[in-house]
């Protein structure tokens, strides 16, 4: 299975003639459910290196960023953190929630979801995802048992099920604004090179306090660093979406009674000759998909390359197409 660090899923399958194929095409879809793995902290601005920030020492997001995917145009619903939870976790704004006033626990209270407004990790829970939260939820209601399976220090992708992909979420406090408070503990920043925004002050406290903020930034960076070092230990850390081996393949002639040729065997040699992540770089994206059977059921041979079986007097055969995508 692939990682992205993104919230994004995809679930491609093919149709099924059998219920032993239909049985297979389940256990496919979930070797293709991506693996998503979510990192937050708390309470800073786009203060990295990778947006351009020379004062942020963060080469271990800026490395990650120079493998995907920044975004440079994205706002929060809420100008403060429990509410703005509120809206990630449903995807409904907190003036419509009702959970729009900071702390209600403090206030004697909850927001109250209506029943058609759920936590979007219990949409990936019932398409086959174990998901973990470690371990902050803060949203100003209770969370339902039926958000996570695990939620607590110790969730972790780790705990799930053999072959089960997982959405993980793991939340990194340091960055709390709690943490930047004492200012008279040593720094790496130095606070005469901190550029304040103009809206601040220029003093002697509010440069400490500002350069205590992007020390606790670099030690985000480094938890960080080591969570991913988790996913590389795991085999987990190689991205393969919309590359070479991110294939689409029916269960074929092992599987299905309409198959003329086999699918699977071939999808393992792409792999296995396409396993090295800088070759499928320079190969670049690309959508391969193959169908046992010249029918093509779905019609999910048709991509960049697409591979059809073909029986010839009772020899396996394949038809290549180029061209074409499958969205068309």
């Amino acid at each position: 299975m692939g990682m992205v660090a993104a919230a994004s899923l995809a679930l491609p399958g093919c149709m099924s003639i059998s219920q032993q194929a239909s049985s297979k095409v389940s256990a496919d879809k979930q070797e293709r459910s991506l693996n998503v793995l979510w990192i937050s902290c708390e309470d800073i601005s786009p203060d990295l290196g990778c947006y351009g920030d020379d004062y942020a020492d963060t080469p271990n997001l800026d490395r990650l960023a120079a493998q995907g995917r920044r975004y440079t145009n994205t706002f929060v619903p809420f100008p403060v953190c429990a509410p703005t939870r509120s809206a990630i976790i449903t995807g409904v704004h907190p003036g419509t929630l009702g959970s729009m006033h900071m702390r209600t626990k403090n206030k004697g209270y909850e927001a109250v979801p209506p029943p058609q407004v759920k936590c979007f990790a219990e949409y990936l829970r019932a398409a086959g995802y174990y998901c973990t939260n470690k371990s902050k939820t803060d949203y100003q209601f209770s969370a339902p048992f039926t958000a996570w399976d695990e939620s607590h220090n110790r969730a972790h992708w780790r705990n799930r099920p053999k072959d089960i992909p997982f959405f993980s979420v793991i939340n990194l406090f340091v960055t709390h604004e709690s943490q930047c408070w004492d200012i008279d503990e040593p720094l790496t920043h130095d606070p005469a090179k901190a550029k304040l925004p103009p809206y601040y002050p220029d003093t002697p406290i509010v440069r400490r306090n500002w350069a205590r903020y992007y020390d606790r930034i670099t030690l985000m960076d480094k938890q960080a660093a080591d969570i991913l070092k988790n996913l590389e230990d795991d085999g987990l850390a190689s991205p393969n979406v919309n590359r070479v081996t991110d294939m689409i393949a029916c269960p074929g002639l092992d599987y299905c009674n309409l198959a003329n040729a086999r699918s699977i065997p071939i999808a393992k040699e792409i792999a296995k000759r396409f396993e090295d992540p800088k070759r499928q770089e320079l190969i670049g994206p690309l959508r391969l998909n193959m169908s046992g059977c010249i029918n093509a059921c779905g019609h999910h041979h048709v991509g960049h390359i697409g591979i059809l079986g073909v029986d010839r007097k009772g020899k396996e055969y394949y038809q290549i197409s180029l061209g074409g995508s499958a969205d068309e």
